[in-house]
């Protein structure tokens, strides 16, 4: 009886999903970014806010331009609040309530490489096919993100539409683990300014944390709609 009552307690217990809220929730975004022209290169920095769990990510590097119509780059980013599949634990080792691990202190380093050729399509509209590949420190894993944008530019402004999805090469690549369809547009107040809205769906999915029993397999959407702003120097 004593070995059957610590196997019972040894046994690892079951995993307990993580709960989506039903449908999409309203998320707000603002992002704060700048180009410096420094010969052949143009410097970045970018620094993006999200409501939703404190997201910060502070981006700095920049772009070399090969070709008229391709540039690379490369940068280094540090974030803040970012939320991983394995943040979701247990409560306890004994405890078969799970809760999400607090992230909202915690830095994360990635590296990220960027290739990005444009296609003029006639008149104002032009085609961005950006490739891009990450390398978070923190969680060991890497992944693609691919990120096409179509830009209709006008005398004021520009207009755009761009998808994101991002596969995530170190654990099977069998599914894009954050989606994104933007809708948005810049108005140009000066000749290095300029500003305007967007609004994007998200879905972003959880999958088994490593935490859980290898049989209690789960994946998990977590839909969303985000609006924010830009601001955009060019200097």
């Amino acid at each position: 009886m004593r070995a059957l009552l610590w196997l019972a307690l040894a046994a690892p217990a079951a995993a307990v999903p993580p709960k989506a809220p039903g449908g999409r929730v309203a998320e707000y975004e603002t992002a704060a970014r700048a180009f410096y022209k420094a010969g052949a290169f143009d410097l970045l920095g970018d620094l993006t806010l999200r409501s939703d769990r404190g997201e910060k990510l502070l981006t700095t590097g920049g772009y070399a331009r090969l070709h008229r119509n391709l540039k690379v780059g490369a940068f280094y980013r540090l974030q803040q609040g970012m939320r991983q599949d394995d943040d979701w634990q247990r409560r306890a080792l004994s405890s078969t309530q799970w809760e999400w691990k607090d992230a909202r202190r915690r830095f994360e380093h990635v590296a990220i490489a960027d290739v990005t050729p444009r296609f003029a399509l006639g008149g104002p509209l032009v085609l961005f096919l950006k490739n891009q590949l990450h390398f978070n420190s923190y969680t060991r894993h890497s992944l693609y993100k691919a990120a096409p944008e179509l830009a209709c530019f006008f005398p004021r402004g520009v207009a755009y539409l761009r998808a994101e999805g991002d596969l995530a090469l170190s654990r099977g690549a069998k599914e894009l683990v954050d989606r994104w369809a933007y809708a948005g547009f810049l108005w140009r107040a000066t000749e290095q300014i300029s500003v305007g809205p967007h609004a994007a769906l998200r879905d972003w999915v959880w999958r088994t944390s490593r935490h859980s029993p290898p049989a209690d397999r789960y994946r998990v959407v977590h839909r969303s709609v985000v609006l924010g702003v830009t601001l955009l120097g060019r200097f």
